[in-house]
This record gives C-alpha cells, structure tokens and sequence, in this order.
C-alpha cells in the first residue's frame, strides 16, 4: 500500500481480470459520482467464472439492498475483487489488518462502511474471479475471522455450532 498512487485503488486476485479493456473507462462516472458524493467505495457485478472462464455466477447488488449484510459476514453481492477503494479509506482506517488469512477486506470495508456507504456501478461488470480460491475452501478459517473481524469492529457476534468429526 506505501507505493500506492493513485486515488482510486482496486485488487484483484491472482487468478482474477478485469472483464474487458473497457472497464476503467466504463466506471470513471462512477467514479467522479462518488467523489462529489463523499462516497470511497465503487464496485459493480463480477463474474464467478470456473478454470475454462465459464460464468458460474453473476455477483453484485444495489447497495441499499445488501447493507443490512455487512454486520453478519461480506455480503456475497459486495465482491472485493474488483472494488474500487478510494486513497482516503487507508488514511482514515489504516491499511488491511494482516493477522487476517482471508477476511482482511471484510474488516477494512468493516470500518469504512459503519458510517459510510457503497456505490453500486448498475450495468458494469468489472472483474471475473474464478473459484475455488482460499475464501471457497477455507469455511471454518472464513467463519472464524468473520467472527474475529465483527468482535474488532464492534459489532455483537453470533455462530452457530459446529461439530467438528474427530
């Protein structure tokens, strides 16, 4: 994040692209709509794809249908990959907490989003993400630092139990 430049951030996986070579022009209104707004988060629909870049799913959702989520766990229609973060979330919340193995967006967007809000770019599909990467094989770890991530950030936390074979 030290070398970061610009005022709009974005991160996409390892095995994640941007949809097409239109995509940063496509969400720049966006972008300027946001800024005049005081809005630092802009994210529009992704595509799940599988290993042969297949859609699996279509993820993304108007943000006041989906808030009401975020004290819970992250919203499946609020993907990060492709999110565009603005350069002053990581001045006024700091960087993402790195003791987290994969819900370390969900904690950032966490203190950003108590009293902030999204922009959901209607009609721009961003990113493409395939599957099977840490955050779908890791349910337990993802359930725990969910937990952790709404404990840090204040929010009342609840689990359901789990027997664990063994």
């Amino acid at each position: 994040m030290k070398y970061a430049q610009g005022e709009w951030i974005c991160f996409l996986g390892a095995d994640d692209y941007f949809w097409d070579k239109h995509v940063l022009s496509n969400i720049a209104f966006h972008l300027k709509r946001a800024r005049a707004e005081k809005i630092n988060l802009v994210y529009g629909q992704i595509a799940r794809v599988n290993n042969k870049g297949h859609i699996v799913k279509l993820a993304g959702k108007q943000w006041h249908k989906i808030k009401w989520q975020m004290p819970h766990g992250m919203p499946l229609d609020l993907p990060h990959p492709g999110l565009m973060h603005h350069h002053s979330i990581f001045k006024k919340h700091g960087v993402f907490d790195e003791s987290f193995k994969i819900a370390g967006d969900y904690d950032l967007l966490l203190r950003e989003l108590k009293s902030g809000k999204a922009l959901f770019a209607k009609n721009i599909r961003t990113v493409a993400c395939q599957i099977g990467g840490i955050a779908d094989s890791s349910n337990m770890l993802s359930h725990m630092e969910v937990k952790r991530a709404r404990a840090k950030n204040g929010y009342k936390h609840f689990s359901y139990p789990i027997q664990i074979p063994g």
